[in-house]
């Protein structure tokens, strides 16, 4: 073997070398995109409010549970206030997506909490599975006030505070002493939903405490949502 096919196999194997290094980084790095957030280790920034000077005194010992309405965010600390709801209901057409939101609260931990959704049963004898609703567990995350507007911000100069945000997957969780945790609940209703009253039970539970059970009432309309693709505007 002369010198110059030693150097043309040395070249070769080299590049050879380069590409499989390079693919392996942008495999790895692929990989690392589709890897989803670990919420398991997921943890809350403590509130930096004075909401954790709220009076929890006259909270009974146990799990509490209500509906509450989706048009608000409940701050992690204070102390709920309000009548209970034990009932709620939600309107929409046939292959929509409606949501309903409930609030937990308790004055000592609880570990293991779940929401489950059982299916869903209309006076006609019509059925709708269990599978149409899921439960999300709300996570709170650290933001600041909106103040004069965006553009470039001091940290310092503008309040921080932990607001309700992101939607985990979680089947249970472990929840704080003092502390609220919302859950979010989605129902998809089916394309093929016969039109009606639907009405479903929504269980609350964790280990040695007495299970909240909640009444979810559907009322599916006899409209058709069309799909995305078909939709237009003006």
């Amino acid at each position: 073997m002369n010198l110059k096919t030693q150097k043309l196999k040395g070249m070769l194997c080299g590049a050879i070398l380069i590409g499989v290094t390079s693919a392996c980084g942008q495999n790895q790095q692929e990989q690392e995109r589709r890897t989803p957030l670990d919420l398991v280790n997921f943890k809350e920034l403590p509130d930096p409010t004075a909401d954790t000077l709220s009076d929890w005194s006259k909270v009974e010992n146990g799990l509490h549970a209500s509906f509450v309405t989706i048009d608000k965010r409940f701050p992690k600390s204070i102390a709920p206030d309000f009548a209970v709801e034990k009932q709620a209901s939600v309107t929409g057409w046939r292959g929509e997506r409606v949501s309903a939101q409930i609030l937990l609260w308790t004055n000592a931990e609880i570990a293991g909490a779940q929401v489950d959704v059982s299916g869903f049963r209309a006076e006609s004898g019509s059925d709708l599975p269990s599978d149409i609703a899921s439960t999300h567990f709300v996570r709170y995350v650290m933001t600041d006030e909106y103040a004069g507007g965006c553009g470039h911000r001091k940290p310092e100069d503008f309040a921080s505070s932990l607001s309700p945000d992101m939607l985990d997957n979680l089947n249970s969780f472990d929840l704080e002493a003092k502390k609220v945790r919302p859950v979010w609940v989605t129902l998809r209703i089916p394309e093929d939903a016969k039109p009606g009253y639907y009405t479903a039970k929504v269980q609350v539970k964790a280990a040695e405490v007495p299970t909240q059970e909640l009444n979810l009432s559907l009322h599916v309309i006899d409209k058709l949502l069309p799909k995305p693709s078909e939709w237009t505007y003006h």
